[in-house]
């Protein structure tokens, strides 16, 4: 409805489209490393993560598609 101009976007309407544009471009750039990684080109160098707040992380991105689709997405 956006596209065509049926209905104006609103403030949370943009911020999730550009929390989609982030996530789209992470991931091109996810496949581009698997590109280079599988052409064996690409060094991997393994490091600490820390699991908990990538965790948060991704619940806090996924909070409202759970929220709508009535599921509750907690992390402990």
């Amino acid at each position: 409805a956006m596209v065509d101009g049926v209905a104006e976007p609103s403030g949370d309407d943009l911020a999730v489209l550009v929390d989609e544009v982030h996530r789209l471009d992470h991931l091109i750039g996810d496949l581009q490393e698997l590109a280079l990684a599988e052409a064996g080109e690409v060094r991997l160098d393994p490091e600490p993560v820390e699991v908990g707040a990538a965790l948060e992380r991704a619940a806090t991105a996924l909070r409202a598609r759970a929220d709508e689709a009535g599921v509750a997405l907690e992390v402990e």
